[in-house]
């Protein structure tokens, strides 16, 4: 079963009252009026979020070069050919494209049309790797550029005489991920996604000071655990899918997760300790924005 058949034929308020009905069902099983009062402000507060069934790629079709993925072999031309790093000028990771248009219509915000796509760091060795966020590149391509013939361009950074891997990056999708193999992003129904547990015991401890400190921060980390943990049959707190667009960050680590906060657009993890996610922003003076940003395995 792929994670959407989960959800197949099932209406997106139904999954809703589901998940609702088990929030309401555990707070009753604890027999606390505060911890009551707190599902039922935390019951309120969704995002909407999808996330994807993964596809394999047939490098031979053009028409895929523009799909929606991770890693794979992303749209490239001779206006907008593969990146390379300045200085090794080796070519760059492809970690993630997306259509803003159908993200945004799924989302329910207009991101514009461009395809959006961000390229990371490649280097001769783990220890020469960069970490820093401005060694990821992030661009846009207008959709009527999209016209323009595709580069047959691949890259292939193994060795002639050995047939390994030559150089280091930072996304290496583990074997037993369904995005092995398997790049293409093909989103499911829209769906409304509760907070974290980070977010419930943010909302105690900021709209319930008084009644969580009677109850005792280790009391309620611990019923808060009990509580996320509940729900998890929902599918609608913690995503068990590597990848989504939307919703809620902070599925690994909480604060530390780098998708964790407002405004996200998308948020994947590679099985390997790589954790990446596209924040946006949108201002009066500077207009809508894209910001990358990753945690990654000690190097």
């Amino acid at each position: 079963m792929t994670v959407n058949e989960a959800y197949e034929g099932q209406p997106a308020d139904e999954l809703y009252q589901q998940a609702v009905h088990l929030m309401k069902e555990f707070a009753e099983s604890k027999g606390s009026p505060f911890f009551s009062k707190l599902v039922d402000q935390f019951s309120t507060v969704t995002r909407t979020f999808s996330s994807p069934d993964y596809l394999p790629q047939d490098s031979d079709n053009q028409s895929q070069r523009t799909d929606d993925m991770v890693g794979g072999f992303p749209y490239t031309s001779k206006s907008y050919p593969w990146p390379k790093m300045p200085v090794s000028d080796l070519p760059m990771q492809p970690i993630v494209q997306l259509n803003l248009g159908t993200v945004g219509k799924i989302l329910g915000t207009d991101f514009g049309t461009e395809l959006l796509q961000v390229w990371g760091p490649v280097a001769p060795t783990m220890r020469e790797l960069s970490v820093d966020i401005k060694h990821f590149m992030l661009r846009l391509i207008p959709l009527d550029a999209l016209a323009e013939a595709p580069s047959d361009f691949l890259p292939d950074w193994r060795s002639a005489s050995t047939g390994s891997c030559k150089t280091a990056f930072h996304m290496e999708i583990a074997d037993d991920e369904p995005a092995a193999g398997n790049p293409r992003l093909q989103w499911g129904q829209p769906l409304p996604m509760f907070g974290s547990m980070q977010h419930l015991l943010e909302m105690a401890w900021s709209d319930h000071a008084i009644e969580a400190e009677e109850m005792g921060k280790d009391e309620l980390i611990d019923v808060s655990i009990e509580f996320i943990d509940y729900l998890d049959p929902s599918g609608l707190t913690v995503v068990r899918n590597p990848a989504y667009i939307g919703g809620f960050g902070g599925q690994d680590g909480g604060e530390y997760d780098p998708s964790y906060g407002d405004d996200l657009l998308f948020r994947f993890s590679d099985g390997n300790g790589f954790f990446f996610a596209i924040k946006w922003t949108r201002g009066a003076k500077h207009g809508l924005k894209f910001q990358p940003a990753f945690t990654i395995r000690a190097l």
